[in-house]
């Protein structure tokens, strides 16, 4: 029966979510309010990109100011072409709380090519940040529209220098009050925690990478390393992006570009040692089987055999640091360790070439001469496909916080369907395949356990009802940490298949959208395809 088959697939698919998926459901990653005993507060500075933000300013920019972090705290707003007279709402603020040092305000430069407003407004300001004294350790990537906590930065900056890491970002609390937000905004969280499990995020093994754009303290260094902001600067879904660039080194086409440099390089390196190794051996083999060397003539000539021998040790060497410093601006480690020295392991043959029984060895040096080529030919093949590390790599961490929120209001349907559609299809890298696959996938997965009981109830088929409740019953688990995070009546747990319908449709009218050249839009920006 193909009702009971595809209850039965949804059924194993939430016993794989519940029980392989990272754990995503639990909503456990949370930042820690203990976690703020470090000895040493390094100056952070903040950027905020602001375009029309007036009416929030009052409330988010004054919990900045208001931060308790003991060590030098810059903020840098950058007005976005704002018409609402954000930029001086922003200083006045600042006056009066008496800290207009600790505030700068400067005016954003036209959008150029290639770049998405907000990711420009950031560039700027974290260029001017650059120049500020004392420099910055950390850099503050937050939006207008969130108003943190007294001790959130404290308590970033600790789990940022407590474990090392080169990112640490919050999803911070989202606006749920009306109707909609309650409905909508707890499964906009799950389901991102569902395609980024924040315990695969935070795990250094997993190739998993997210953050959340509205909280983000990034190392400087960790941003210079891998090639600033701008590397993601045409990205509408910027926040995941960075982090994947942060946690993976940016180690896209430019990896790839260095790996293949470095194994052209080894190989002409190889080809060249080997060559002028073969030439004097072959001399050194011509000398010996004419018979014409003595022991003492024998022993220069394996004394000018080695000095040609540390020449092209040398010669190699320098051609190893030469392109080292090359694809140094390309994020690649240094790899020495990879590659042999085969000149070291051919002199060490004649260190131990005993001279004294050289009439006895004419035979024995040429069969070993012919056995010593292939060797190194095939050492250096097994070098060259040695797997590279990248030590360029950082360390993330992503989670949840109750105490930092979003002021940001979705109080209509409207609203939140002009969020999602803005970067669903995007995230489906603009795939048609990709979005029918969606849509596949979220009807089997959410829609048909509720369609299955209803069924199995009308056709009396009880192995149906059974395992589509079942199915039911474990999305609903799953979804409960949520609701309560969210402080939401339980009863919201069971109201996810509809959610996810509506989600469907959003994610269809966002593909619809973007073929009308009317995707990406905000805040009066189109952006209609975001490579």
């Amino acid at each position: 029966m193909i009702e009971f088959a595809l209850t039965l697939v949804s059924l194993v698919i939430w016993l794989y979510l519940l029980g392989f998926r990272g754990q995503f459901w639990l909503s456990d990653q949370i930042l820690d309010d203990s976690t703020t005993d470090i000895k040493d507060f390094p100056p952070i500075c903040a950027v905020i990109p602001a375009r029309n933000e007036a009416e929030l300013l009052p409330v988010t920019l004054k919990s900045l100011l208001s931060q308790n972090y003991p060590g030098s705290f810059q903020i840098i707003l950058v007005d976005d072409g704002s018409t609402d007279n954000t930029a001086n709402v922003a200083k006045n603020i600042a006056q009066e709380l008496n800290k207009t040092e600790q505030l700068q305000v400067i005016s954003g430069k036209p959008l150029p090519p290639s770049w998405t407003g907000k990711l420009w407004a950031m560039q700027q300001g974290i260029e001017y940040a650059s120049n500020l004294q004392p420099s910055s350790k950390y850099l503050l990537l937050t939006d207008a529209d969130i108003v943190h906590d007294a001790n959130n930065l404290h308590r970033l900056v600790a789990q940022a220098e407590s474990e090392s890491l080169d990112l640490v970002s919050l999803m911070v609390r989202l606006r749920c009050e009306s109707f909609w937000e309650k409905l909508l905004i707890p499964a906009f969280i799950f389901f991102f925690k569902k395609l980024y499990p924040f315990r695969w995020v935070n795990n250094p093994q997993k190739l998993t990478a997210a953050a959340a754009g509205g909280c983000i303290l990034i190392r400087q260094e960790s941003l210079t390393r891998i090639g600033g902001i701008q590397v993601v600067r045409n990205a509408l879904i910027d926040d995941c992006a960075l982090a994947k660039a942060v946690k993976l080194g940016n180690s896209g086409n430019n990896r790839q570009v260095a790996t293949n440099n470095l194994a052209n390089s080894q190989l002409k390196n190889e080809q060249h040692s080997l060559q002028n190794d073969a030439f004097s051996v072959a001399n050194l083999e011509a000398n010996i089987s004419n018979n014409t060397l003595d022991n003492s003539n024998f022993s220069q000539v394996v004394n000018k055999n080695l000095d040609i021998s540390t020449e092209n040790q040398q010669c190699f060497s320098n051609n190893l640091t030469n392109f080292q410093e090359e694809n140094e601006q390309n994020f690649l480690p240094n790899q020495q360790s990879l590659i042999s020295n085969e000149n070291l392991e051919y002199s060490g043959f004649f260190q131990d070439l005993n001279l004294d029984d050289l009439p006895n060895n004419q035979q024995f040096f040429p069969n070993n001469l012919a056995n010593f080529q292939p060797e190194k030919e095939q050492q250096t093949l097994q070098n060259i496909q040695s797997p590279i590390p990248n030590p360029q790599q950082g360390r993330i961490w992503l989670g949840l916080t109750e105490k930092t929120a979003s002021l940001r209001a979705y109080t209509s349907l409207n609203s939140i369907w002009s969020m999602v559609t803005r970067t669903a299809f995007t995230q489906l890298n603009y795939s048609i395949w990709l979005l029918l696959g969606t849509v596949f996938g979220m009807t089997l997965i959410y829609l048909v356990p509720p369609l299955g009981v209803i069924w199995g109830i009308i056709t009396k088929n009880e192995l149906v009802t059974i395992t589509a409740f079942l199915a039911w019953l474990l999305m609903s688990i799953a979804y409960f940490p949520t609701i309560r995070f969210y402080r939401l009546s339980s009863l919201w747990a069971f109201s996810l298949p509809i959610i996810a319908f509506l989600y469907t449709i959003m994610t269809i009218d966002s593909a619809r959208c973007h073929w009308q050249g009317r995707g990406g839009g905000w805040k009066g920006r189109i952006y209609p395809q975001i490579e």
